[in-house]
């Protein structure tokens, strides 16, 4: 099994790529004299990005909307599971996604969206246009193993949100690929996967109590990711035994903090003998996310995450695309009280020549993010982040 720090988090080159086409795949409007425009179809192309295997999913042809008007529309794309191993052939089962930026709002199913600006009556794709990019290591399908996937596509007009078309039952539709799940999915609960929910939450606990306090923020985000994880199962057996685990787990973390009697090394020692690689980026995922909360990134929050992440010996390039991704919602002004070489992840050990090299590369990076981004607050951060690295690189002159 490969390492799953590329899993979670597939690097800043991926989602670059996908921010492009989040702007909207090449469209031409068509005269209606032209008969040989043809109805919707897809089809699938392998890629790599970064060294991980994607999917491309592409469509041609006439975009199914027939208002005299023009109009800002979504093509989202979901996955299914339609492999014939599971049981109620009633219900859907989605994929789901360990980045939340591939995540439906408010729910862990996969969900991509592509932009598609002033759509009027006639709008074509003339050749294969990618409307979705499907990171393999980032899935969660319902169970482990071979994995059937269909992609149900769902056109909705911006505007007012409303869904114009779906792909369910179209001819050319029933598409599927092949996934091979080599974790447990979401449908196989087991006691291992119960206990590294609840040492996720205890690490959570223990880096909002880094300064002695659980600061009403950090406690919101920390429900929230368990409002998200008991909302990810279907049975509601076990929705309601996960969400009275959680619900015990937070209440007896919280206390056992505030009474010094939390072990970071206990808690740390547990979830590498009970977890897989996933389940401890998604645990450091949560880290960083109570960290970022209030918009601040306290020196002691920063070391404490940094004992953590050794102590569980995960993969530092993947961890510095976790750091990248979260560091870009803090409130830039707040981040002197913290060590420039912690918030760039310097290994200060190094060769000063070596450091500059690395400083190079961190800059070229949030350089790159920064023209990717339109005017607003991430743009601003990134350009905070410029500045600090700016500021490194003049200290390792």
């Amino acid at each position: 099994m490969e390492p799953l720090g590329v899993i979670i988090f597939i690097g800043w080159a991926i989602w670059a790529a996908i921010s492009a086409l989040e702007s909207s795949a090449d469209n031409q409007n068509y005269d209606k004299s032209n008969s040989n425009i043809e109805n919707l179809k897809i089809r699938f192309k392998k890629d790599t990005i970064e060294g991980n295997e994607v999917k491309q999913i592409q469509v041609k042809g006439l975009i199914p909307y027939t208002e005299r008007y023009s109009a800002d529309l979504s093509i989202n794309t979901y996955l299914e599971d339609v492999t014939e191993d599971l049981d109620n052939k009633q219900e859907k089962y989605f994929v789901f996604s360990l980045m939340e930026n591939f995540q439906r709002s408010g729910s862990m199913a996969f969900e991509f969206k592509s932009k598609q600006p002033n759509v009027s009556y006639g709008t074509y794709f003339p050749d294969w246009a990618t409307i979705a990019i499907v990171p393999f290591k980032i899935l969660v399908p319902p169970k482990k193993g071979k994995r059937k996937i269909k992609p149900l596509i769902v056109i909705e007009n911006e505007n007012n949100g409303i869904e114009i078309w779906n792909s369910i039952s179209r001819a050319g539709f029933n598409r599927t690929f092949v996934y091979e799940n080599l974790s447990s999915g979401y449908l196989d609960f087991d006691e291992n996967r119960k206990k590294s929910y609840d040492l996720s939450i205890k690490l959570a606990v223990s880096v909002s109590m880094s300064d002695g306090s659980l600061d009403d923020s950090e406690g919101f985000v920390i429900k929230k990711w368990m409002k998200k994880t008991v909302d990810s199962f279907e049975d509601e057996d076990t929705r309601t035994s996960t969400k009275n685990l959680l619900n015990k787990s937070f209440k007896e973390s919280h206390l056992d903090a505030k009474n010094g009697k939390l072990s970071l090394s206990d808690i740390v020692n547990e979830l590498n003998d009970a977890g897989d690689e996933r389940n401890k980026y998604e645990a450091i995922e949560l880290c960083y996310d109570v960290m970022t909360a209030d918009g601040k990134a306290e020196q002691g929050e920063l070391d404490m995450i940094e004992s953590i992440i050794k102590s569980l010996g995960l993969n530092s390039k993947e961890i510095s695309n976790i750091r990248d991704t979260k560091m870009k919602d803090l409130d830039q002004d707040n981040l002197k009280s913290s060590k420039i070489e912690d918030l760039l992840n310097i290994d200060t050990s190094q060769s000063k020549e070596k450091i500059r090299k690395d400083l190079t590369k961190e800059f070229s990076k949030w350089n790159s993010r920064l023209n990717s981004l339109e005017e607003g607050k991430d743009r601003d951060n990134a350009q905070k982040m410029i500045d600090l690295i700016s500021e490194a690189r003049k200290k390792y002159k």
